[in-house]
């Protein structure tokens, strides 16, 4: 939906060279990337059709003209942009790709990369540089290819958008992506806590070198994988695993118009949980995956927070009363050694706390997930989980 011609005619008169045309010119491009053209138009692509507009009128062409034709042009831009990316720490066995909300993720075999070649070469061919030019250029392409796609998967985004939005979009929409892979990693490989999987350099991983010098007169050291360096394998079998638990179609909603408030708190616990699987620091990851059950159980009015998460997981994941009560008294603990983290306190978060979080938290998404359907808000959810308190037998849980 393109701006009122009136708001972007004001707004050309005002454009002067000094400083109020200069806050003219940005307040015409808050204006134009207000009304929806956002996610098609990066700020600088804006700002650089602005500052064309802007030279015409300070030329002394009409206000209303060079608006029509920079709303006009703005309107009719048609060119799809295709963004790749290497991922480190994922496989595909037995499969060219996979996708995942709205990215593709594609095996970097010797054809599919040859592809992506051939359409650079195809594009060099086009120039009118000299064949010796040319044959330079595409030595440099196909080592650039080679060297950005140089691991075992890439992922492809496709939008219509600038190219410097497009960047920006393929960036985000990959995020979200890795990071459901990152909640499913849990059902897929039970050592799941040292998978590695993002973008380069965002998983932190390094082959370290220890060196030990002992009072007692040793010496000794050590060589071995630091940090997330292990891949998660994706194949037919781990696939129809998530698919039968319905994580597959669950992902579906990152290519949805139009979601529930439950399916957005839900896409947001979802990232927060991912996150989690990319961190090192264990009091980081523990922030994070209770922020990620947070974005679920906390009630509107904030109060009581703490006893309304460990309430909620244990009220799912519970299948009895004593089952219940270990499973808040879990989350409590935990939730505790969160609240002294951020007030400043000195607490050890130890990776057996991390293990079992990252397991209650991930039990309860993938039950969250199934009741999609059910549920339309947060606060459906939380009366729901005050129905089972109130039912005979469920409700003598411990209070916090």
């Amino acid at each position: 939906m393109a701006p009122p011609t009136g708001d972007v005619v004001r707004l050309m008169g005002r454009i002067r060279l000094d400083r109020a045309g200069s806050e003219a010119i940005n307040e015409l491009v808050d204006c134009l990337l207000a009304h929806r053209w956002e996610a098609a138009f990066s700020e600088k692509f804006v700002q650089d059709h602005v500052g064309r507009a802007m030279q015409k009128s300070l030329s002394g062409a009409n206000a209303e003209v060079v608006s029509g034709d920079l709303i006009k042009g703005l309107s009719s831009f048609d060119e799809w942009q295709e963004v790749f990316f290497p991922i480190l720490g994922l496989q595909l066995n037995d499969r060219e790709s996979l996708q995942i909300g709205r990215v593709d993720f594609i095996n970097s075999s010797e054809t599919n990369v040859d592809s992506l070649l051939d359409r650079a070469n195809a594009v060099i061919d086009r120039t009118t540089n000299s064949q010796e030019e040319k044959a330079l250029f595409k030595a440099q392409a196909a080592e650039v290819v080679r060297s950005a796609l140089g691991h075992p998967v890439f992922c492809r985004y496709s939008v219509l958008a600038d190219p410097t939005r497009a960047v920006e979009l393929a960036e985000m929409e990959c995020m979200r992506s890795l990071n459901f892979l990152r909640f499913a990693a849990p059902f897929v490989r039970g050592s799941h806590y040292y998978i590695g999987l993002g973008l380069p350099g965002e998983v932190p991983f390094a082959n370290r070198t220890h060196l030990t010098f002992s009072s007692a007169g040793s010496f000794k050291q050590h060589h071995g994988w630091s940090g997330r360096f292990r891949s998660l394998a994706l194949g037919t079998k781990q696939l129809s695993h998530l698919e039968e638990l319905g994580i597959l179609r669950a992902a579906e909603m990152l290519r949805a118009d139009s979601l529930s408030d439950f399916e957005q708190r839900l896409l947001a616990s979802i990232e927060w949980f991912g996150r989690s699987m990319s961190l090192l620091e264990y009091d980081f990851q523990l922030l994070c995956l209770i922020t990620s059950l947070e974005s679920l159980l906390s009630p509107s009015d904030d109060r009581g927070v703490r006893h309304a998460v460990s309430e909620g997981v244990a009220v799912v994941l519970g299948n009895d009363l004593d089952e219940r009560r270990t499973v808040e008294s879990e989350i409590a603990d935990l939730y505790q050694k969160r609240s002294r983290i951020t007030h400043g306190g000195n607490q050890r978060i130890s990776i057996s706390d991390v293990i079992n979080l990252t397991s209650l938290t991930a039990q309860f998404l993938l039950w969250a997930l199934g009741k999609r359907d059910e549920f339309r808000s947060r606060k459906e959810l939380r009366n729901w989980i005050r129905d089972q308190l109130l039912t005979p037998g469920q409700s003598d849980l411990g209070e916090q």
